[in-house]
């Protein structure tokens, strides 16, 4: 008698597999990607085969994106511009003009001076007097805002300081023209009998003539 005995195997098979890829792009971002296999594998034979396989995938994709942030920090300087505002309290001192006495009006130069011999008005003197003589007379004008103490001094100057020095003057303000007029005579003359000549469109008039004080 004969005895069959079906013997049974069993092959059990396990694979256990943990992959990684990491992949860097040039975006910087970064990609891993985690594959998990599990594979079971059951052979089992008794008088019937069974195979039970069993696979288990797990793929993980875990994106990782790693920004670059440049953060720029503006400081803004704030330039305030304060303004000082400083109260001065001055006093004023006005000066009043000196007033012009053109009658007692001396030009000086040292030891001499210019005297006056006339003074008035609507009278020129005449070119016929003594002190037209040696040299021609000399005219020149001057501004009509001159006060006539300026007036005279600066007819004077005129005198002394010509290369040859006149010794007399005779100073008047035309009205029409608004100007005073400066005649200068080369030698002295001191006799107001010569301002004879009558223009109405005088105002005012003076004669200076040189002396050693």
């Amino acid at each position: 008698m004969s005895t069959t005995s079906d013997s049974t195997i069993t092959i059990s098979t396990t694979s256990s597999d943990t992959s990684t890829i990491t992949s860097t792009m040039s975006d910087s971002s970064t990609t891993t990607l985690t594959v998990s296999d599990s594979i079971t594998t059951t052979s089992a034979t008794s008088d019937s085969s069974t195979i039970t396989s069993t696979t288990s995938n797990s793929i993980t994709n875990t994106p990782i994106t790693s920004d670059l942030i440049t953060t720029t920090s503006a400081t803004l300087l704030d330039s305030s511009t304060t303004t000082s505002t400083t109260s001065t309290t001055s006093t004023s001192t006005i000066c009043t003009a000196p007033i012009c006495t053109p009658s007692t009006y001396t030009p000086r130069y040292g030891s001499y001076a210019y005297i006056q011999f006339y003074m008035g008005s609507h009278r020129t003197e005449n070119p016929n007097n003594p002190g037209n003589s040696g040299e021609p007379p000399r005219t020149n004008n001057l501004p009509g805002n001159l006060n006539a103490c300026d007036a005279i001094q600066a007819c004077a100057d005129l005198a002394l300081n010509d290369p040859y020095t006149y010794y007399h003057f005779d100073l008047h303000f035309l009205t029409s023209q608004s100007e005073w007029v400066c005649v200068q005579y080369f030698n002295v003359n001191e006799d107001a009998g010569y301002f004879d000549v009558v223009n109405e469109d005088v105002r005012e008039g003076y004669g200076y003539s040189l002396e050693f004080e």
